[in-house]
């Protein structure tokens, strides 16, 4: 006959529970070992002031058509102001309704702008201005090519080509973006 032992049923749940106790402060030991501690102190935080102004110098630019290639007489002019607290960079967009003419070249300080191939936008970054300050920007020219310009003109019966004064719809857009 075997000799068996009894063993005694709360000491065998004595021994599970002991055994689960170990692996579950095991696998906890990282979340209980983690020191915290915490302060406060009263703060607070101002945004810089960002204030700035367009205004339109000329309502209008006249382009001459003349025989050949024109420019414009008076530059399209504008005017930008930085009354912020800090330094803006400025960027201007000219939209075009009904998409920029093929006669038109607009020119920004003598270099010509092709617009955007997916949105029709000229797009151009003007420059930087300090805090306080102020430009009165008059980079922006247009020319026309006569020989492709045949809207709206008739051409004498000489065969010249007609001249006369164009007018190009456009608008014009300035965004100003803080520097630093």
């Amino acid at each position: 006959m075997k000799n068996r032992k009894k063993v005694n049923i709360p000491l065998r749940i004595a021994g599970i529970l002991l055994c689960f106790v170990v692996f579950a402060l095991f696998f906890s030991s990282g979340m209980l070992a983690r020191y915290s501690t915490g302060a406060g102190a009263p703060d607070n935080a101002r945004v810089a002031k960002f204030s700035n102004t367009v205004t339109l110098v000329d309502g209008e630019a006249t382009v001459a058509l003349p025989d050949t290639v024109a420019t414009t007489d008076d530059p399209f002019k504008f005017t930008v102001e930085n009354d912020s607290e800090v330094a803006v960079r400025y960027t201007l967009e000219l939209v075009f309704p009904e998409g920029k003419p093929n006669y038109l070249t607009v020119q920004y300080d003598g270099a010509e702008l092709t617009p955007d191939a997916e949105t029709g936008v000229i797009s151009v970054l003007c420059g930087e201005l300090a805090v306080g300050g102020n430009f009165t920007n008059d980079k922006l020219t247009f020319a026309i090519d006569g020989a492709l310009f045949t809207e709206g003109i008739e051409a004498p019966a000489t065969g010249e080509i007609a001249t006369g004064d164009v007018e190009i719809d456009f608008d014009a857009y300035v965004k100003f973006v803080q520097v630093d």
